[in-house]
């Protein structure tokens, strides 16, 4: 979690924006503690606003707190992951279809350039990246700000796992093949054909990431 020269720093939002980063990325994973009194103590502020953007996170479902352990990330269980893919799959497939007749060729053009950035990326962390700025490309154009902020806290929600799951083998070249064939369809303005493939993925994203729950789960 970096202080850098954010113009919010010193601010709930700032705090905020770090702490969903640190979760996100895996750096603060699954089960970890988080200490109210230590990230105030690292930014250098009071507890209110550290207060406040805990209880934001509890909101979004990325932290919990237990009489016993105080606040930690959460986990997900095979269910909710479930829950959340299905979630995911049924709104992005609306997403996509709304968002199709509408993309501009600048538009294709970035989303083309995103799934090249996929290529090239030296880590799963830009991968991560660059897949969730394909997304937003396509789904900003949906004009829907209610279902694509309901949208962003699912993906975020599942995505805090997708670091784990892109390093199995396979996982990029499977998403990429079915990145190139929504853009395809959505070059052909195919809107049917692009929001079922984008159905597919998005299910297929989340029964990697069951399957690593229940790997976990089975080892602990």
């Amino acid at each position: 979690m970096s202080d850098g020269g954010n113009p919010l720093r010193g601010s709930s939002v700032y705090v905020l924006e770090q702490l969903r980063d640190a979760i996100t990325s895996g750096t603060l994973r699954p089960g970890s503690p988080i200490r109210q009194r230590q990230i105030a103590d690292q930014f250098k502020l009071s507890h209110i606003p550290v207060r406040e953007a805990l209880w934001q996170l509890e909101s979004e479902g990325l932290v919990v707190a237990s009489h016993n352990r105080g606040m930690t990330v959460a986990s997900l269980t095979e269910a909710e992951a479930l829950e959340l893919t299905e979630f995911r799959a049924l709104l992005e497939e609306y997403l996509t279809r709304r968002c199709v007749p509408r993309l501009s060729d600048t538009d294709l053009a970035q989303a083309e350039q995103a799934i090249a950035a996929i290529d090239r990326a030296q880590n799963t962390t830009e991968i991560v990246e660059f897949n969730s700025a394909f997304h937003r490309i396509l789904y900003q154009r949906a004009d829907a700000p209610h279902f694509l902020r309901t949208v962003e806290q699912a993906r975020v929600n599942l995505g805090r796992y997708l670091l784990m799951t892109w390093r199995t083998a396979g996982q990029t070249d499977r998403s990429q093949e079915e990145h190139r064939q929504i853009l395809e369809a959505c070059r052909r303005g195919d809107a049917e054909e692009a929001g079922r493939i984008m159905a597919t993925h998005v299910r297929a994203v989340g029964e990697s990431v069951v399957r690593l729950i229940r790997e976990q789960a089975q080892i602990l």
